[in-house]
Parts: structure tokens; sequence; C-alpha cells
């Protein structure tokens, strides 16, 4: 049911685990006289890295992002007029480098605040973190934060 809903192996084997683990509570407690969740086939465990980057695709996204090149089709209408899309904005462009200079993820790019920059040291702190949860705007702690507080190093490059 979990993997028909679209729902990546590690997420079942997760409510799997959390579930047997109840189970087994009820079996300790002689509620149940077995635990049912124990013969169960798991879907196989895959190591799907996210895709990188090339340098060449990130000077692109660089390069577009900072409006000078649109790599954009113009389109044509229903009734066959050709349309250009309008003018790209570099309203982000400095947080598209960000998160391609620091390995940022987008929700904590979007949750960077000026509190966070040492500018004496060199460092950027991420504590925050920008999700959309169930259509909702939702501003937290990041991992990074509550984990480990590792600052992220901005390093200027001599030109």
């Amino acid at each position: 049911m979990l993997v028909d809903a679209g729902n990546s192996p590690a997420t079942v084997r997760n409510a799997y685990q959390r579930l047997r683990s109840m189970l087994d509570v009820g079996v300790r407690y002689r509620l149940i006289s077995a635990n049912p969740a124990k013969e169960v086939d798991l879907p196989p465990l895959t190591n799907d890295r996210a895709r990188v980057l090339s340098l060449k695709e990130a000077r692109l996204v660089l390069i577009t992002a900072d409006g000078k090149r649109d790599m954009r089709k113009p389109y044509t209408t229903k009734n066959g007029r050709t349309k250009g899309l309008p003018k790209l904005s570099s309203r982000y462009a400095l947080l598209y480098h960000l998160l391609l200079a620091l390995g940022l993820r987008r929700g904590e790019g979007l949750g960077l605040r000026w509190e966070g920059v040492d500018w004496e040291v060199g460092t950027l702190q991420v504590r925050h973190q920008v999700q959309q949860i169930n259509g909702k705007v939702v501003v937290s702690a990041s991992a990074q934060a509550t984990g480990s507080s590792r600052p992220s190093r901005a390093t200027r490059r001599a030109r």
C-alpha cells in the first residue's frame, strides 16, 4: 500500500520498523500471540544518489540566474502567433550562487538570516530552513542547527 502510493523503499522500511516495534510490545504484554509483521517482505533499498550538476551545468545555471543568458524558447499561441517569454528576473541570483558555492539545500538557502553571517571569520551559520508542508510555508530549525552546528565557510576568490 505504501509502495503503491509512491513512497520510497526507505519510507516503507521506516513505517514497517515502527509498526513492528509496536506489535512487539503487544507480544511482550501478551495482547497478541505473535508479531505478524515479522513475515513481511520489504522492498529492497536502493542507493540512489542525487544527480550532481557538472561544472558546465553549474556555470550555465549561474549565467542564467544573473540574467546574462535566457535558455528558454519562444512559444506559439493557439492562434499561431509566436511570443517570447518575459525577461528573467535576477532577484534570486545571489541565492543560486550560495546554493551552488556552499552546497546548501533549497530550504536552507531560503532560511538564511543576516544574524548567521560572521564577516570577520568568513562563516555562514545555517540555522533555519523553509519548507512547504500541506500547502503552508514553515520556517524551522535546520537539521544542521539541531544536529551539528557546522558553519559553512564562505570563501572569496581573488580575481
